[in-house]
This record gives structure tokens, C-alpha cells and sequence, in this order.
């Protein structure tokens, strides 16, 4: 029987995308969108970055925020340096869920390896986790991040929460 795989700390700075807190934030939908002003992450494509608060009827995998792609009509990818160890194996998980009500894509890589591309439509707006726990380092630092490239861009774009990156031994 094979041994399950003791994981350490999240490596990953804001993963529930919690700062910055815009719970006092003046719009009525408690909505904001900051340009690369989410602590730990990185703005690579597009403008701006949309923070959300639970101010829709559906609960919220970690905390109370997250971060939505395409909120703008436009491509947006964020990324965040991740240390690593070469030769290590570390696990990646995540919450997502489509936003009605259209299609949406979510693009997700490790370094230069493709992990996972979604394409959901407006029948998936339920929070789903993936978790990938065979991710490799190939470098002392390797780059996560999350894009809708090649989406219609309309407005709607991926939900994204509780990311996580684990040392796995």
C-alpha cells in the first residue's frame, strides 16, 4: 500500500485573495477592481484584476473574497513567483466556478507546463476544487498562474479561490 504524502505549509501568499479587504469599499456590489494591487500576485494581461465579496447568494470556498477573470471584457492573467526546490513534488489546488451566463475558459500553468484548461458554461456555476498533487520543480522559483486567453471576452469570466501550493514528501 502506498504511503499518502505528508504536505507542508501553503506556499502561496493570498491565496483566498482576502487582502485587500474591500469590505468598506464604496460600490453597492462590494466590488473593486485594483491594478496590480492584490498582494502576492501579479498583473501580466490586462488592466485590472476584479476582487468580489460574498455579496452574491452562493458561499465562498475560503473566506470572504475572490478573484474573477474577464470582470472587464478583456484577457486578464495573473501569476505569482511560487519558491520551489528542484526535483521536489508539490501539490496545487483551487477552487473555481463558471459565471453565468456564458461560456468561460480558465488556463492554468505550473512553470512552462500546461496544468489544466477549462472550458465551462453557464450550467457549471457551482465552486468545484482541482487538485493536482504530481507538480514537479524544475527551477528555485516556478511561476503559477490563471488566464482566460482565447475566451469570448463579455464580462463573465472564471471565479478563483483558496489556491494553494504544498511542498508534498
Amino acid at each position: 500500500k502506498a504511503a499518502i504524502p505528508q504536505c507542508g505549509n501553503n506556499l502561496v501568499v493570498n491565496g483566498g485573495f482576502e487582502e485587500p479587504d474591500i469590505s468598506k469599499n464604496p460600490y453597492p456590489s462590494n466590488y473593486v477592481s485594483f491594478e496590480d494591487n492584490i498582494p502576492g500576485w501579479q498583473l501580466l494581461e490586462g488592466t485590472e484584476i476584479e476582487v468580489d465579496s460574498q455579496y452574491i447568494d452562493y458561499p465562498i470556498p475560503e473566506g470572504s473574497q475572490f478573484v474573477e477573470l474577464d470582470a472587464q471584457k478583456e484577457t486578464v492573467k495573473i501569476a505569482q513567483e511560487i519558491p520551489t526546490e528542484v526535483g521536489k513534488k508539490y501539490k496545487l489546488s483551487f477552487a473555481f466556478k463558471a459565471n453565468s451566463p456564458t461560456q468561460n475558459i480558465l488556463n492554468v500553468r505550473w512553470g512552462n507546463k500546461n496544468v489544466l484548461n477549462l472550458e465551462k458554461t453557464q450550467k457549471d456555476t457551482v465552486w468545484q476544487t482541482y487538485t493536482d498533487d504530481k507538480l514537479e520543480a524544475t527551477t528555485t522559483s516556478t511561476t503559477l498562474s490563471f488566464d482566460n486567453l482565447n475566451e469570448e471576452l463579455d464580462g463573465y469570466g472564471f471565479h478563483i479561490d483558496a489556491v494553494k501550493v504544498q511542498l508534498c514528501e
